[in-house]
């Protein structure tokens, strides 16, 4: 979701100042086909935070709303350190946004194509980091469904932290989607996902492989060419025993 730099200027000098609800928009730091994402400061606390919403003219759209809610509600159940936080849910101007926790770094999937495999003991690291995030995930009675590299936020002060709920889903909740559709990142879908089956905590240690495959290696295990037509239910190279 990361802008062009000159986009992320044009986009600063639109943005910047505004205030929203309690926050104050300092620039754009990302948008993508669904939503912005905006650098902002909670007035009231003094802080730095993300907020996130859905570009206007996809608003209406009543399942990427519920999906965009319940991002917010199930990171926000969750307090761990390994977990970005949320910190608010508000509508402003018939704008849905949510103020998440600021993490001053870079996402994995930056680091890996500036760095290529990581150093196994640093894979190790992010690795038990990203365990401990996404236990407390699973505790809680919640799947994340789309854990890949960009959802992974390496801070500055080496913290690591699990993001975009977007897809997340309560293990014993019926999903917002249509049967037979496919919601994911299919270089990071476990085989039932694929097939549009039942997901479950085992679905989300399969992309908790895929990503550390990647980090030790600098390339997915399944790259998206050998992805095409997955998403559909179709096979991806190897079967289940990958």
């Amino acid at each position: 979701m990361a802008a062009t730099s000159a986009t992320a200027g044009r986009a600063s000098a639109a943005t910047g100042g505004r205030t929203l609800g309690g926050f104050t928009v300092e620039r754009e730091i990302g948008r993508g086909g669904m939503g912005e994402v905006l650098l902002a400061t909670q007035t009231s606390l003094g802080r730095a935070v993300v907020l996130k919403r859905i570009l206007r003219d996809l608003a209406g759209e009543p399942e990427l709303a519920a999906r965009f809610e319940r991002e917010a509600r199930a990171a926000g159940a969750l307090h761990h350190g390994n977990v970005v936080a949320v910190y608010d849910l508000f509508t402003h101007r018939g704008a849905q946004y949510i103020a998440l926790e600021y993490v001053d770094g870079v996402d994995l999937a930056s680091a890996i194509a500036l760095e290529g495999a990581l150093p196994w003991r640093v894979a190790a690291t992010i690795a038990l980091e990203m365990a401990r995030g996404l236990e407390a995930v699973h505790a809680r009675g919640t799947l994340h469904r789309d854990l890949k590299p960009a959802n992974l936020l390496l801070g500055r002060r080496g913290e690591v932290k699990i993001t975009d709920f977007g897809l997340a889903l309560d293990a014993e909740a019926s999903p917002l989607t249509r049967p037979g559709v496919a919601l994911g990142t299919p270089s990071y879908m476990a085989p039932e996902q694929l097939r549009c089956e039942r997901a479950d905590a085992r679905s989300d240690v399969f992309a908790f492989g895929c990503v550390l495959y990647e980090m030790l290696t600098g390339a997915p295990a399944f790259p998206p060419a050998a992805c095409d037509g997955a998403s559909g239910g179709g096979a991806r190279g190897t079967d289940d025993g990958a």
